[in-house]
């Protein structure tokens, strides 16, 4: 190796075809002769070794291109976090000289004080050739350490620490051309950087940018692309966990309690041999992650041990690395095939560990020395010599102990360890996942206080329920986790915050800052503080007291208090719109969709939903969805060998698999909405397939982008497709278009295929359309084509020897109901009938 650029071309010279960037569809040869486009740009403009080029950018292809083009001209990428304040930008560019930067257009308007360009533009296309020699020791990227402790430095990394740090974290995993890696991690984070991107780079894999932190969003990822690496911090670990237990509880109590006895006694039910039934129970979770997954790699701080273990009990490989910014992310990592909880593994490649100053229970702080350690802090020889010793070792700052395999263990920053008057030491990382095993802590962050004189074990507490009595109910949950520490670990005082903790980019809690809103005033301390009084919301006319009875009916709480919040209700984006039309009908009253989603707190819902005007009214969103300007664009296309296709797709399921239309005759299409049960994948098939053209042209389907398979099948179909993530609004616009148009649409209400063959529950988005275009309905059952091809099945049956069927129904005229909800019942019966 000489440097990144060598190792760059020659993986583009071996897998030139090969799928690099998914969301561009850029192969390795695509991407390289864009970097190589930008590299010989840079040059043209003047830049040469040494100068430093900024990166202000959310995650893309266009990031990682830029990054690369600047290394290979031997200059410095800057990489800047793009979550910071406005200001601090010119003057972290100024402070270590920089030249330009790239930026993605949400950052255009503002000035740096330096020359400023789109990373999104096209550059001319040119060969590549290195007009100065770049060794493997120069530095390539520079890094803002991410200032947990207030005081920020810049970190230098050289072309060595990038590459080979990338390179033994490929061969810790295995990964090569045939992986996925999702990277959600963003990139001006080196943990981020390594695992997702440069690890991916470098060994050939292809790359999934996932920008949305949402839940459904990430989910609908995991589900669309094989993903087979994913690598998060432990905040996002947890919070997946957290969320499949919260919905287990919202469903059912006994589901929970089953699931938790399996997860705990996974590995007892394993070693007497009943391991297959330990997978079919976690079988839903695995697919809802995808089934190629095979490593989640966990970083940038230390994951809980309980939700190591439970991932490993549901038969995940988590994969834990230790590192910081200065040792280019991930220096140690565990054991692929020997996982230990609590453990961060050993050195990887050419990186070597010492723990120093031990105390009696051979704790220490850990030193690092190897390929992957910076070449230090940028024109800071004060910080560097406070943190290289003689021969070169790093001083991390940690704490930690290794066990008799060599394994390391983490204990927390040594900084933060609280020396109590007693000379006891205390480990708030210690402490913190202990107490984060209650149900009613969400979050929280201890340190040492001074009180009356003496150092004390403090917590600031984020409560899960955020109710009037919660200070109260916090120091009684306490008072009964204290039984199981000693004496000296125990939290002796706490705050109470309504709010959640500061965090950095990565998500690590910034103690600094809740320290000084602690001395601000900014938490409860005490059950009687009359500033933080939490009040319970009560109506002040009888309008909001109508509002407040529906709510509470619909959410099934006797009472709100002011900082509660939709979420902790177990309300998720995929049923917003299943709560706003049921608010509308019970309130009669048209709420503005954007202000809903939007709407922090159950009293700012309370505001939005008092401001909504009556049905008489008028609301911006609703008018502009069902009245405003038609912006989606409907077309025809018609192709032969389409209509072959399709035609023997209705021969064969007439053959081959005995489906009877019932009914034909009624259907009657004429700016309609088609419905059906969602069964198989050959639901649409079917439809399309009893339609003739001249119908068929006049019809939209709406439904998930797994349905974009269907476009490479039938270029000709016009989908709609819906974003389960919560943002609904566009595909409703689009819908409701589609039918003002005088097109038809065809949806299913279920949302998602049946799981068993049975009508699963209905949304409320067709009646919401259908109510509100006066739009008849044409209901259609489905029936047999669960039994030929079952969720779970890659491939239909080729034949069978029992009936399916489309059963055609008459109409349904939305005007004769009077709720919502009323017409959604009779949409449901009829297609189970």
């Amino acid at each position: 190796m000489s440097n990144f650029f060598s190792v760059v071309k020659e993986i583009a010279e071996r897998q030139p075809q090969a799928l690099c960037y998914v969301d561009k569809d850029l192969s390795y040869g695509d991407t390289f002769r864009l970097v190589q486009a930008r590299a010989a740009a840079l040059q043209a403009r003047g830049f040469k070794k040494g100068d430093v080029i900024a990166v202000l950018s959310k995650n893309s292809p266009d990031w990682c291109i830029t990054f690369t083009a600047i290394l290979s001209i031997g200059a410095r990428a800057l990489v800047l976090d793009s979550n910071l304040r406005a200001d601090m930008y010119s003057k972290m560019m100024a402070f270590v000289d920089t030249k330009m930067v790239y930026v993605s257009k949400e950052f255009m308007t503002d000035d740096y004080g330096v020359e400023k360009r789109s990373i999104a533009e096209t550059d001319p296309p040119s060969a590549f050739t290195p007009t100065e020699q770049v060794d493997e020791d120069d530095i390539g990227a520079l890094f803002y350490t991410s200032g947990t402790t207030g005081d920020p430095k810049v970190v230098q990394l050289s072309h060595k620490n990038i590459v080979q740090t990338s390179l033994v974290c490929i061969k810790h995993v295995s990964a090569g051309p045939n992986d996925m890696f999702i990277t959600i991690l963003p990139l001006y984070h080196v943990y981020g950087l390594v695992a997702g991107f440069l690890g991916a780079y470098l060994s050939g894999a292809s790359v999934v940018f996932q920008n949305s932190l949402k839940g459904p969003d990430i989910l609908g990822t995991l589900a669309k692309y094989p993903i087979t690496i994913f690598s998060a911090v432990p905040q996002m670990w947890e919070v997946f966990f957290d969320r499949l237990v919260k919905m287990l509880k919202h469903e059912s109590m006994f589901k929970y309690r089953m699931f938790m006895f399996f997860i705990n006694h996974a590995p007892d039910f394993r070693h007497i041999g009943l391991g297959k039934l330990v997978d079919k129970i976690f079988y839903p979770v695995h697919k809802t992650f995808g089934l190629r997954l095979r490593y989640l790699l966990s970083g940038g701080s230390r994951l809980t041990w309980r939700y190591n273990l439970y991932y490993k009990h549901m038969g995940f490989t988590i994969v834990e690395g230790y590192g910081l910014t200065e040792t280019t992310g991930p220096i140690l990592g565990s054991s692929v095939t020997k996982p230990k909880p609590i453990c961060v593994g050993k050195p990887l490649g050419n990186n070597f560990i010492e723990v120093r100053d031990t105390n009696a229970d051979d704790i220490g702080e850990i030193w690092l020395k190897g390929d992957a350690v910076m070449q230090g802090y940028y024109n800071n020889p004060a910080a560097n010599k406070a943190v290289f010793d003689e021969n070169g070792w790093f001083r991390t700052g940690d704490l930690g102990f290794l066990d008799k395999d060599g394994d390391l263990h983490l204990r927390g920053r040594k900084k933060n360890v609280i020396v109590l008057d007693s000379g006891k030491n205390v480990y708030p990382e210690d402490l913190e996942a202990f107490y984060l095993a209650s149900p009613l802590i969400a979050e929280l962050t201890v340190f040492g206080r001074r009180i009356d004189g003496r150092e004390v074990v403090y917590a600031v507490i984020v409560p899960t329920f955020k109710t009037r009595d919660c200070y109260v109910q916090i120091k009684a949950e306490l008072k009964k986790m204290n039984k199981g520490l000693p004496t000296y670990k125990i939290i002796g005082s706490f705050a109470i915050s309504y709010d959640a903790l500061p965090r950095t980019s990565t998500q690590k809690v910034q103690v600094f800052e809740v320290i000084k809103k602690l001395e601000s005033g900014a938490y409860q301390v005490s059950a009687d503080d009359p500033n933080f009084v939490v009040k319970e919301i009560v109506a002040k006319t009888p309008e909001v007291e109508k509002i407040i009875a529906v709510l509470k009916e619909l959410l099934a709480t006797d009472v709100f208090y002011a900082n509660e919040a939709l979420s902790d209700f177990t309300v998720d984006s995929l049923n917003y719109i299943e709560l706003l039309s049921k608010l509308e009908t019970r309130l009669q009253i048209k709420i503005n969709p954007s202000q809903f989603i939007s709407a922090p707190t159950i009293e700012a819902l309370i505001e939005v939903l008092t401001a909504s005007p009556g049905l008489s009214g008028s609301n911006t969103t609703h008018d502009e969805i069902f009245e405003g300007k038609i912006t989606t664009k409907t077309y025809n296309f018609y192709n032969p060998f389409i209509e072959l296709g399709l035609w023997l797709i209705k021969i064969y399921s007439k053959v081959f698999w005995r489906l009877q239309i019932k009914h034909g005759e009624k259907l009657e299409i004429s700016n309609d909405i088609i419905i059906a049960n969602h069964q198989s994948y050959l639901d649409i098939l079917w439809l399309l397939s009893i339609l003739p053209y001249s119908k068929r042209k006049h019809i939209c389907i709406a439904g998930k982008r797994e349905l974009r398979p269907l476009k490479l099948i039938f270029p000709g179909l016009h989908i709609i497709y819906v974003d389960r993530s919560g943002n609904y609004i566009p595909a409703l616009k689009a819908a409701a278009d589609v039918l003002r148009s005088g097109k038809s649409l065809i949806i299913f209400p279920e949302g998602t295929r049946s799981y068993d063959g049975k009508i699963g529950q209905f949304k409320n988005g067709v009646a919401y359309l259908a109510k509100n275009l006066h739009k008849k309905i044409i209901p259609i059952s489905i029936k047999g084509a669960y039994e030929i091809f079952p969720r779970k099945n890659w491939l239909p049956k080729l034949m069978t020897t029992k009936q399916s069927s489309l059963d055609v129904h008459d109409k349904i005229d939305p005007d004769q109901f009077t709720t919502i909800e009323e017409l959604n019942t009779r949409m449901k019966d009829l297609l189970q009938a």
